[in-house]
């Protein structure tokens, strides 16, 4: 979802992040 963005810049791969 959006909380990805959030997130993106601990995982390199944020689609795993949802």
């Amino acid at each position: 979802g959006r909380e990805i963005l959030g997130r993106w810049r601990r995982t390199s791969n944020p689609s795993l992040v949802s």
